[in-house]
């Protein structure tokens, strides 16, 4: 009885941990909004082209499995050693504000994401832009029963394909520069912070109360993150 709480924690995990990997591979939750469309480019050598992942996205949903695995975790513990009226204790202030920086991070890479929009009449200047200005170019000829040029076509497919996914570690690791330091540090801190919460977690079954430079260590990750997203263009 007294490893149930534990193993019971680690089911929760695993099975969360699963959906999210079989939900980001067989949808778009983890990934970018743009582009909506790879216009019938032509396929990768793994299939049809998608959406590079989030770091931001994935961000919001590790912290998510983490903190609803450790509440199943502490909740069992409590119900199994007849305190289960203290369920509102479980959860701490620290925990919250790690959910709210994960979410925090995927809100504000959408809203300057939407804020890079060109406005109606710039010329294209990120690749994104310029893939959107094929298509429609592309779609312009098409309805006008015209022919589509070859190297038209050509342009439109070399575009997806520097836009569109590569694996997983590649696309949040990688903007247009290769391989960025403020996306490793974002992850490399998310990761080793979110570990040493489970661990606390399943040692001492309750959640850690964090010290308020550990939270400065991801916020300042966030901010650092989304400061170089402003000028960031897309691969």
């Amino acid at each position: 009885m007294r490893d149930l709480p534990l193993i019971a924690g680690l089911l929760t995990l695993a099975i969360m941990a699963a959906a999210a990997i079989w939900l980001g591979k067989s949808s778009d939750m983890l990934r970018d909004a743009e582009p909506t469309d790879f216009g019938g480019a032509k396929p990768s050598p793994n299939g049809e082209y998608r959406r590079p992942y989030s770091l931001a996205q994935s961000q919001m949903t590790w912290w998510f499995c983490i903190v609803l695995g450790s509440f199943v975790c502490i909740a069992l513990g409590k119900f199994f050693g007849g305190h289960l009226d203290n369920l509102s204790n479980i959860l701490t202030e620290q925990s919250l504000i790690l959910m709210g920086i994960g979410t925090g991070t995927a809100l504000g890479a959408t809203i300057i994401e939407q804020v890079k929009q060109p406005a109606a009449g710039d010329p294209p200047k990120t690749t994104l832009d310029k893939f959107k200005a094929v298509l429609t170019a592309i779609k312009a000829l098409q309805d006008a029963g015209q022919p589509i040029p070859a190297e038209m076509i050509k342009n439109r497919d070399d575009l997806a394909a520097k836009l569109a996914s590569q694996n997983f570690f590649n696309d949040i690791l990688t903007d247009v520069d290769g391989i960025s330091l403020h996306r490793f540090q974002s992850m490399i801190w998310t990761v080793i912070i979110g570990v040493a919460f489970l661990v606390v977690v399943f040692t001492s079954g309750a959640m850690p109360k964090l010290d308020a430079l550990v939270l400065a260590v991801l916020g300042i990750s966030a901010g650092t993150y989304l400061g170089f997203k402003v000028p960031e263009q897309p691969a």
